[in-house]
């Protein structure tokens, strides 16, 4: 009977936290939304797929995928460096940066779950991108995020620094970004979604020397 009552308990428990971590998660939705950002949404397997073999982000011994929500594109990222033997060597670290408690929870339950390799190469931050103490220059940026906000971030590269390497998926980096970066490869990969199949570009960009 003990055992019972204990099992109850824990199961009502359990079913308020799953509750709550949704109610959180729409929540979330709306603040980006009005925020004009991309909300929480997670990436399909095949977005996280052609981030992922994009060879540009290897070139750096860091990656930040800012608004990384659930952490996808970090641990897809991941994964993809221990299963390749010679990007494995290298020390490249995938760092997610989120502004929101429960996809940031939510990520750190998946890394704590991942292998030891992938743990190796992660680091999920709980923090505002807005509020980056600094930004590496050895480094490549990925953003999936309405152009609203890539326009706002930009203000914040101004004062703490310009990545080598930004990479864009979905929507092109505003013209604010034309002196310092120059487009030089684009990505088509075909994404099945409730609304059908959608064909979907990731734009890769370069720091411009001088």
């Amino acid at each position: 009977m003990l055992y019972s009552k204990f099992f109850i308990i824990a199961l009502l428990v359990f079913m308020l936290f799953i509750v709550i971590a949704l109610l959180s998660l729409f929540i979330h939705l709306l603040l980006g939304i009005f925020a004009n950002e991309v909300p929480f949404v997670a990436s399909r397997r095949e977005a996280v797929k052609a981030v992922a073999s994009i060879e540009a982000l290897y070139a750096y011994p860091e990656v930040w995928d800012i608004g990384s929500g659930g952490g996808d594109i970090v641990l897809g990222v991941a994964t993809h460096i221990c299963k390749n033997s010679k990007l494995k060597r290298k020390k490249i670290k995938v760092i997610g940066v989120e502004k929101y408690l429960t996809p940031f929870v939510l990520a750190k339950l998946r890394y704590i779950f991942s292998g030891r390799c992938v743990r190796k190469h992660v680091k999920f931050k709980l923090k505002d991108a807005f509020k980056l103490r600094s930004i590496p220059s050895k480094a490549c940026f990925f953003f999936y995020m309405l152009p609203a906000f890539l326009e706002r971030f930009y203000t914040v590269l101004e004062k703490k620094g310009f990545p080598e390497c930004i990479v864009s998926c979905a929507f092109e980096l505003p013209e604010v970004y034309d002196n310092h970066y120059k487009l030089v490869a684009t990505k088509e990969f075909t994404e099945d979604s409730l609304f059908g199949t959608q064909n979907k570009h990731i734009f890769i960009y370069k720091k411009q020397q001088g």
